[in-house]
């Protein structure tokens, strides 16, 4: 049985000219999993709890001005 790193790995990476939004799972973070996508070429879309803690501060407030299409890591 593939570990699931090992999936992600198996499909990247795809063709040229392929265009693909990656979701990930809240499950799925921590440093493993960062440094493998980060080696993949892949930039994930990661979910956050309404909890979640940036630096101090609540998640949304890291991310509230951000506008379609802009990214922030």
């Amino acid at each position: 049985m593939l570990r699931p790193i090992q999936l992600v790995e198996t499909v990247l990476p795809l063709p040229t000219g392929t265009k693909v939004l990656r979701l990930a799972d809240r499950a799925f973070i921590g440093n493993d999993w960062v440094q493998a996508l980060k080696r993949l070429g892949a930039q994930p879309a990661i979910r956050l709890l309404t909890t979640t803690r940036v630096g101090g501060l609540p998640g949304w407030a890291c991310f509230k001005q951000l506008e379609p299409g802009e990214r922030r890591i």
